[in-house]
């Protein structure tokens, strides 16, 4: 994770307050306020997408990198053309289940997922005709498998999950399935895989700055 110890230090309150995902597939986007152009020209932490969203809707944070879903939820401003988003599979956001999928009735689902969990509820619906309750849950997979028939991992606990070889767990002919990724199951129903997170805020007038040099320049 890119962890909070890159807080950059020093920043006076009235600098803008940024909250950015706290995960490796951010780091080009934040590279320009840790590195670049705009270096200390704004108070930037890191937290999980969900954190992100409840600390910018809360007012705690006047942007970060938000779920798409948490944007249209709260009506909040996009400000620049940087996003998470994929073309292909990617191992980042990932569904497992511990019995077939159509015999699937409960999911748990990493506490840090708002926009996946609503992708993972379109995917196991039209794909193969469930609507298991979800509840929210830490980001370990052992954990997770006992206490629900699936699980959603999403970020570095995703990539950190060897999905070849997982010891103390039940291999697939046991029932311990790996789909090949939400975007890989969307595109199967002839979707295109939208934008998982963007940059958003709710006063695009403090951050015209970043407007002008993008928050996450990667030179």
């Amino acid at each position: 994770m890119v962890h909070s110890y890159l807080r950059l230090a020093g920043t006076p309150p009235d600098k803008p307050r940024i909250c950015a995902v706290s995960y490796l597939n951010t780091a080009p986007l934040v590279w320009g306020l840790l590195h670049g152009p705009q270096r200390g020209a704004a108070d930037l932490d890191f937290a999980i997408p969900s954190e992100c969203a409840r600390r910018v809707v809360a007012g705690m944070a006047d942007a970060g990198i938000v779920p798409v879903v948490e944007m249209a939820r709260h009506g909040l401003t996009p400000f620049s053309g940087l996003c998470i988003a994929c073309r292909g599979e990617v191992r980042s956001i990932l569904l497992f289940a511990r019995r077939p999928w159509a015999e699937v009735e409960t999911l748990a689902a990493d506490t840090g997922s708002r926009t996946s969990v609503e992708l993972a509820r379109i995917v196991l619906q039209e794909r193969f005709g469930i609507r298991p309750k979800i509840h929210a849950a830490e980001p370990h997979l052992a954990r997770m498998l006992e206490e629900a028939d699936a699980a959603l991992l999403i970020g570095d606990a995703a990539l950190a999950v060897d999905v070849f070889h997982r010891p103390g767990m039940a291999g697939p002919r046991a029932g311990v399935v790996r789909s090949d990724g939400l975007a890989d199951g969307l595109r199967c129903l002839g979707r295109t895989p939208p934008p998982r997170a963007e940059w958003a805020c709710r006063h695009p007038g403090r951050l015209v700055f970043l407007r002008r040099g993008e928050p996450g320049r990667y030179h």
